[in-house]
């Protein structure tokens, strides 16, 4: 039987992988420098959010050890590393872990987590993913797991692409596939724009489905994750400001964001808004060893 529909569907793929929902969110270097400082403290200083991330990082290790993936002898990669929460749990079982953002604010963060735990075998690199010559820096085939969570560096094709020439063996991505935030959505509907995203997915799609076109064997799993959290007026302002405005946001901005968290609070200033995620995970190995 031909193999000719898969090269059409191949060439369906390439085109699905530019079909993106418009939204306001912005991917630049100075925008994630300054979301930073308020994800980190968000992880130091809220404890629901903290062991909410914890959790999440635990459940991923285990299910990476389990595959085969992660073990004493593995060099991992985390591309799009954030404060490094990832690269500090896998450094406990790797060999070495590095982390790579585009943000050198998160780089700093994820480095000054390691250095106060004693966590040396970490190595830490910004840089824009984008731009990265994988064969010119000698990265073609260096780890042993290339990992990438909840990246933007990993939602177009080139950037999956360049996580698969970096692997000599396992490749992780996850993604969100649905999520909620009901406060956000108020705000949304409230100031008219569209900050947040309901149709997650289509990259993930697209790579789960080229990958399977291409000869390989990806394995999916799913994560849930849910959350009630209460803001009084200033703190949700700090929390949404940091997504729904463009670089710090005017004085009339932030003025406006206000006056709109303060019409759904209740009477004494409380706001409540309920989240919930749910991320794909999606492994695979290069050298077919979990073959479906």
């Amino acid at each position: 039987m031909s193999n000719d529909w898969k090269k059409e569907e191949l060439k369906h793929i390439e085109i699905l992988w530019d079909v993106r929902p418009p939204i306001t969110l912005s991917h630049t270097k100075k925008d994630w420098n300054r979301r930073a400082v308020s994800w980190e403290q968000g992880l130091r200083e809220n404890e629901a959010r903290r062991m909410r991330s914890e959790k999440r990082v635990k459940a991923t290790v285990d299910y990476l050890v389990s595959m085969g993936a992660l073990n004493s002898e593995t060099d991992v990669i985390d591309i799009g590393c954030g404060p490094g929460r990832f690269v500090a749990e896998f450094a406990g079982i790797a060999k070495h872990a590095t982390g790579y953002d585009l943000s050198d604010s998160m780089v700093q963060y994820g480095s000054e987590y390691c250095r106060e735990r004693g966590i040396t075998n970490v190595t830490f690199r910004s840089g824009d993913f984008k731009e990265l010559d994988v064969e010119a820096e000698g990265l073609a085939g260096k780890y042993d797991l290339v990992f990438s969570s909840i990246t933007p560096a990993m939602g177009y094709r080139e950037g999956y692409k360049k996580g698969m020439q970096m692997t000599n063996g396992w490749f992780f991505n996850a993604c969100y596939v649905s999520s909620v935030d009901t406060l956000q959505e108020m705000l949304d509907e409230k100031l008219g724009v569209r900050t947040m995203r309901k149709d997650f997915g289509s990259g993930f799609y697209c790579m789960m489905n080229e990958l399977f076109l291409t000869g390989m064997h990806p394995e999916l799993k799913y994560y849930n994750e849910e959350s009630l959290e209460t803001y009084d007026i200033d703190s949700a302002v700090k929390e949404y400001s940091h997504f729904m405005l463009k670089d710090e946001g005017t004085p009339e901005q932030i003025e406006v964001l206000k006056r709109a968290i303060s019409e759904i609070g209740d009477a004494q200033g409380e706001i409540t808004s309920h989240k919930q995620w749910v991320y794909a995970w999606m492994i695979v190995d290069k050298k077919n060893r979990n073959v479906l």
